[in-house]
């Protein structure tokens, strides 16, 4: 005999909770049964499954499941959704003593079982101390007898509860407890109504104003009425109404008038036991619900009759987006005449209906069909978006006339990154942005190009009305006035409407960029957090406060604004900035600033404008210990007259660099000589990059043969790229790109 080793698999158990969690959610309750027969951690993590939502179970069940509650209470708070069947037993009625002896067998832990004895005496002992330890419940249906729904005690039941519903539907009278209880439930967003309603409810209060504040969804039947049904829908967010139709009515307005409250209702659900509607029937549906998008209707009969009725009264729905039908029997005598033409003429009476669902009877049951007018189908959000995302701003721009719903997504793509504008086009945008706020969450990126003009000049009145004379219909008409007064308070004003914006450049006039309140008022009541930041805004206490609430800041680009009192203030202290990684500064500061803007801060790419008057590099570069952890650096010697010079200073200061970008006026054969010489220096360095604007004429003729790329690749073992970029005005650009083994 002998043995053969397997290699070992990834590890289950050192997934976490809330994966483990998500995997077992989509397991049937059978397999999670086994799964708490495995081991104590999946055990754990599959019970909490098992227990979230019951389904509905017969009597006898329930019961078993109730007991097994109680005997074993650190289950009960796994429990999110239940069903108490109680509908054919009374729970009143006490247990006999030989039925609560057989219930304490099965528990197989006597000295535990007879404390539990007192619980067994009826069911509604048994429900009422489960009903206390559901801590979690969010939805519960409790169906109980029409005897027992009017028994006082048993509402009181509910009022010992701790949980918080979200789903509530019941049987039980609505009586003083059971106000009581629904007064409680401020989460509660969806309830069916219990069928003894009376106007006792509004006599009594029972639901006075500021109860049930997130009430979305409300049931009730014909039966109840409709002072009732008014009288719990007035004042609340109902958008949904599903209402029970249990005889056939002529006049719907005795059972769907509900008063002002109809007006905010966007879907409607009719369960109606009649043959079919009439005429009449759909314009009362119709006026009683005017912003309706969805109606459902259900029936005993769907016939061509009522197709008929239908289509010459479907014009009556001004907002219909969405029509579903269903019955109980589909009789129609030609389904090829149905789809011709019944569908035409129905979405050309409605030109807002776009879905229309229908049942077909067949061999293997109900089978319901979706018709959809000839548009862009449904495609998710997301998809729009990275379709959209292609697009042109000007095609952005036509999108966003088209419907509803593409324009939602082209207008969040069209919004999401600003280009750089004119002054003056920046000013209508902002204005823009805070006139229709709801654009203001969108903008990712935006460029503030006031480098000439200046923000603290009041407004000219006429420009005012000018600009009043546009929005007249908004109604932010009298805020708008006082964000126009002058462009700090505009700028101001958009930049704290802009709370998801994650990159800006925000450059003023020299002045303006000094004024310490100008900036606390600009920066100071923003709530985004910025990924870059690019500024030429004097570093003051104002700008420092703004920095230190910037945690996810990774690029900043402060320019000429570094002095030494960022030091003597400590307006960066220790912990802020603590995704820093690209720090981008002026020459003129000095290295002391930038040695305290890097110390302790995760540093990798640094870029360096070297002024004229610069003779040591190293009093411009020396950024301390945070010099060996950068990989990336960008030297700007387009204004030193010696560039060739400071080469021999960068492999010292930035031992681990990487890749290396060097701008330069002339690109000649001393500087192409030091460089060699700098490259055998960096043993980390992979991607060299000159950038220039002149080159001598020797260059450009035997730039290859001359200096012997293909040796300098063998010298530098790490060396990948290296790249020349002539570019001698803004429209003639040549690239020049060596590689190790190839051009």
């Amino acid at each position: 005999m002998h043995t053969v080793d397997v290699p070992a698999g990834p590890n289950i158990y050192k997934l976490p909770e809330e994966v483990l969690e998500k995997l077992f959610s989509f397991c049937l309750p059978r397999e999670l049964y086994h799964l708490c027969l495995t081991n104590k951690r999946i055990a754990g993590t599959a019970t909490k499954i098992l227990y979230r939502i019951i389904p509905k179970m017969s009597v006898e069940r329930t019961i078993l499941f109730l007991i097994s509650l109680c005997f074993y209470r650190h289950n009960a708070p796994y429990v999110w959704s239940l069903i108490i069947p109680f509908s054919t037993v009374s729970i009143t009625r006490r247990r006999s003593s030989l039925g609560k002896l057989k219930h304490l067998k099965k528990l197989r832990n006597p000295l535990k079982a007879i404390s539990f004895y007192r619980v067994l005496q009826s069911n509604m002992t048994l429900l009422g101390m489960a009903l206390t330890m559901l801590s979690n419940l969010q939805s519960l249906e409790l169906y109980l007898t029409a005897v027992d729904g009017c028994d006082q005690n048993v509402a009181f039941l509910l009022g010992q509860t701790t949980f918080q519903l979200k789903e509530f539907s019941t049987t039980v009278e609505f009586n003083t407890n059971l106000g009581r209880f629904l007064c409680t439930q401020t989460q509660l967003r969806r309830l069916q109504c219990p069928t003894s309603l009376s106007p006792t409810i509004f006599d009594k209060n029972l639901l006075p104003p500021g109860s049930l504040p997130k009430l979305s969804t409300f049931t009730w039947a014909s039966r109840l009425p409709s002072k009732v049904v008014q009288y719990i829908l007035d004042g609340r967010p109902i958008t949904k109404v599903v209402v029970l139709i249990e005889t056939d009515l002529q006049d719907l307005d005795l059972v769907l008038q509900i008063g002002p409250t109809s007006h905010g209702i966007k879907s409607v659900t009719l369960l109606m036991n009649i043959e079919t509607l009439t005429t009449n029937q759909f314009r009362t549906i119709a006026l009683q619900f005017p912003s309706a998008k969805e109606v459902a209707l259900k029936l005993r009969k769907l016939d061509d009759d009522f197709m008929v009725n239908l289509r010459t009264s479907i014009h009556h729905f001004k907002s219909v987006k969405r029509l579903i039908l269903d019955a109980y029997k589909v009789m129609f005598k030609s389904w090829d005449d149905l789809i011709d033409h019944f569908l035409e003429a129905t979405f050309k009476e409605c030109p807002r209906l776009s879905f229309l669902i229908f049942p077909r009877k067949e061999k293997n049951g109900m089978v319901y069909y979706i018709f959809t007018r000839h548009a862009i189908p449904m495609l998710p959000e997301e998809l729009y978006e990275d379709i959209f995302s292609r697009c042109r701003p000007y095609d952005l721009y036509c999108l966003s006339l088209t419907n509803k719903r593409l324009s939602n997504v082209a207008r969040r793509v069209l919004y999401r990154i600003i280009p750089m504008m004119s002054a003056f086009s920046t000013l209508k945008l902002l204005t823009s942005l805070c006139v229709f706020e709801r654009n203001a969450p969108f903008v990712r990126s935006l460029i503030i190009p006031f480098d000439y003009l200046s923000i603290t000049v009041p407004v000219p009145f006429r420009k005012v009305l000018q600009q009043l004379r546009k929005y007249a219909k908004t109604t932010n008409f009298l805020r708008l006035r006082k964000v126009l007064q002058s462009v700090v308070t505009l700028l101001a004003g958009a930049l704290k409407l802009v709370v998801n914006l994650q990159y800006l450049d925000l450059h003023l006039y020299s002045p303006d960029s000094s004024d310490e309140n100008i900036i606390q008022t600009l920066l100071g009541q923003t709530t985004f957090q910025l990924r870059s930041f690019k500024t030429n805004v004097k570093f003051d206490s104002a700008l420092g406060r703004f920095l230190q609430a910037q945690n996810e800041l990774t690029i900043l680009q402060c320019v000429s604004s570094l002095k030494v009192k960022i030091i003597e203030k400590d307006l960066l202290p220790a912990g802020s900035l603590p995704k820093l990684d690209t720090l981008n500064c002026s020459g003129n500061s000095p290295a002391a600033v930038a040695r305290y803007v890097a110390n302790g801060r995760p540093i990798r790419r640094i870029t360096i404008q070297v002024p004229s008057e610069v003779s040591d590099l190293a009093r411009v570069l020396d950024i301390g210990p945070g010099s060996q952890q950068i990989t990336a650096l960008c030297l700007d010697l387009s204004a030193v007259n010696s560039a060739c010079d400071h080469l021999s200073e960068i492999p010292l200061l930035f031992p681990a660099a990487a890749e290396v970008v060097l701008r330069i006026k002339k690109l000649h054969d001393r500087f192409m000589n030091q460089m060699i010489a700098t490259i055998q220096k960096l043993p980390s360095l992979d991607r060299l990059t000159v950038a220039t604007k002149r080159v001598s004429l020797s260059m450009s003729e035997h730039l290859i043969e001359e200096y012997k790329l293909p040796d300098v690749f063998e010298k530098s073992k790490l060396l990948s790229y290296l790249i020349f970029i002539i570019c001698p005005n803004s429209v003639n650009l040549e690239n020049y790109v060596f590689g190790r083994r190839q051009r």
